[in-house]
């Protein structure tokens, strides 16, 4: 049976074994284990943030020497670091640190997809307002966004579409670094792409429609999955998916990969080793019966994946966001939103939820999942649910 170290994450780590036999052993903070984590792994490594890297590592290399550990892996991005150095230094089969570091950095993530012929906006790393200032003055299109070479969740990600912008947006996105991305904003539909590699072979599953709250943070509200993107373009980021992966040497996990299409071409924003947040993975359960955690550790016991069923054709994560005066949801509203027909799950009750400015995702207070047989249906379930909820 396979030895497996696994580096943070979540319940789902064991929830979606399924029939697949593998000893897991979880790396995991203390203040996110659990329970159950601590019920189905075969062994807990306790770490917390006080600790060194050195001091992770001496753990983790006497559990290997007991152990002999295959394949090393996370499913949440704030261990993917951590897991790539632990991968290179214990000298078994994961994503290694320099994959990695094309991943965790949107500039060099993008001078690849630039050396790779795949389709990138213009862009520049600056470290001073003169530096984006010169490149809002030569910018073809007009409009730019500034954000943090890493981060996530929309955090400190603010669109430009005027001088007068640059002061404001250089302080949102200049929290505690000093050098951000430029790049040229491109209008239109945001998506993603859900993917995994099978066997070595990367394949995608799903493409997700994403919703958000506009200019000039673009912090999303909603995902719709399935959406049918034409073949055409569906093709293109098979394609550019499978090339910048493959040009890593990254060959095992989930992707998660942002797109935008513009003057009739794909435009990848970034992608990730890991599946997508927000639900997305669970949308991708509940309408093709996939479960890229399954799915993952199935191709390492090089077993084929499980099958889950499937609940609804087309599904949808909505978000609810603070409001100026606070949230507190009746029992009557949350009743309500349980008796909307197609209504799966949400983690929202009647505590009181306080007032948080939006700047990221990290500020939104609660999701709802629905689903339905068809757009047009869904489209109606999703009203209704920020009807309820007072969702603007």
């Amino acid at each position: 049976m396979k030895e497996v170290i696994v580096v943070g994450g979540t319940d789902t780590i064991f929830e979606y074994l399924g029939t697949v036999k593998l000893h897991i052993t979880l790396v995991q903070y203390k203040e996110e284990i659990t329970e159950y984590q601590i019920s189905k792994a075969t062994k807990i490594i306790l770490i917390d943030e006080g600790m060194s890297y050195g001091e992770i590592l001496e753990q983790v290399r006497l559990e290997h020497s007991r152990r002999d550990f295959d394949v090393i892996l996370t499913m949440t991005e704030n261990c993917v670091d951590l897991c790539s150095k632990l991968k290179d230094d214990l000298k078994i089969e994961g994503i290694s640190k320099i994959a990695t570091s094309y991943v965790r950095d949107k500039y060099k993530m993008r001078l690849k997809f630039k050396e790779l012929g795949i389709p990138t906006m213009n862009f520049l790393k600056v470290r001073n307002k003169s530096e984006l200032k010169k490149f809002y003055d030569d910018c073809e299109l007009g409009e730019t966004i500034l954000k943090p070479l890493s981060g996530a969740a929309s955090e400190g990600i603010v669109k430009i579409s005027s001088k007068e912008d640059i002061d404001s947006a250089w302080s949102w996105a200049d929290d505690s670094t000093k050098e951000l991305l430029v790049e040229e904003f491109i209008d239109g539909t945001e998506y993603s792409a859900e993917g995994v590699f099978i066997n070595g072979k990367h394949r995608l599953l799903a493409i997700t429609k994403k919703y958000t709250t506009g200019d000039p943070h673009f912090i999303e509200t909603t995902h719709v999955q399935p959406y049918n993107l034409s073949k055409k373009y569906y093709k293109k980021v098979e394609l550019y998916v499978k090339i910048f992966f493959e040009s890593l040497g990254i060959h095992m996990g989930s992707t998660h990969t942002e797109f935008k299409i513009f003057r009739d071409e794909v435009y990848i924003i970034e992608t990730h080793t890991r599946y997508g947040g927000d639900r997305i993975w669970e949308l991708l359960l509940l309408t093709k019966g996939i479960s890229q955690q399954n799915t993952i550790f199935a191709g390492i016991a090089q077993k084929n994946a499980d099958n889950f069923p499937v609940k609804f054709k087309i599904a949808a994560s909505v978000f609810a966001m603070s409001k100026k005066g606070g949230n507190i949801y009746t029992s009557e509203q949350l009743t309500n939103l349980k008796k909307i027909k197609g209504f799966y799950r949400t983690d929202l009750d009647s505590k009181y939820y306080p007032v948080r400015e939006l700047k990221s995702s990290y500020e939104r207070i609660g999701y709802v999942i629905v689903g339905a047989d068809n757009f047009e249906e869904l489209q109606k379930r999703i009203l209704k649910i920020k009807d309820i909820l007072e969702i603007e």
